[in-house]
């Protein structure tokens, strides 16, 4: 788009070699997961790169969190990737939740799976809530999901139970 290359020229100007290859990355994998949106779903939309971000989830102190224990930086599976933390609240990947009610901007949701299921980490699968049956989806590298942010796209993951799931999403 051109917003994108007006976006990636400035960057490119703005900032040295190193910087300059990370932000064309990044606005490339924005670009290309929003023309699979339009592909996908045959509505054009805007992906903002502000919102882009990669998320680690680790297992977490059943105990703590059950007892309602507010999170601190370096407890486990609380570090500077925690969701949670990174948004500034308490939000819980495995409860269910509905993107657009945290971001009302949010039309779709894109997760690209960074690691693999089973072999990286376990648990960490995304389930999908449907009114009669839910959907489970099986992290596995390189795959990209793409799904409605709305009402209809009640979701949560399930606890990751050891190593890590990296998954990047916009």
């Amino acid at each position: 788009s051109p917003a994108l290359a007006y976006r990636l020229a400035s960057a490119a100007a703005a900032e040295g070699a190193q910087t300059s290859l990370a932000m064309r990355l990044l606005y490339t994998l924005v670009e290309r997961t929003r023309r699979r949106v339009v592909a996908e779903f045959g509505v054009e939309v805007e992906l903002y790169v502000s919102d882009a971000q990669v998320a680690r989830l680790q297992p977490v102190d059943e105990a703590a969190a059950a007892a309602g224990v507010a999170r601190e930086l370096g407890a486990l599976g609380h570090d500077p990737w925690d969701v949670g933390l990174a948004r500034a609240d308490h939000f819980s990947y495995w409860r269910p939740h509905i993107d657009q009610i945290s971001v009302r901007s949010y039309d779709f949701s894109a997760l690209l799976y960074i690691c693999e299921f089973g072999a990286d980490f376990g648990g960490g699968r995304l389930v999908l809530h449907d009114k009669e049956v839910d959907h489970v989806v099986l992290p596995q590298a390189g795959r990209l999901l793409l799904f409605p942010s709305g009402a209809d796209s009640l979701h949560a993951v399930e606890r990751v139970t050891r190593g890590s799931r990296f998954a990047w999403g916009c």
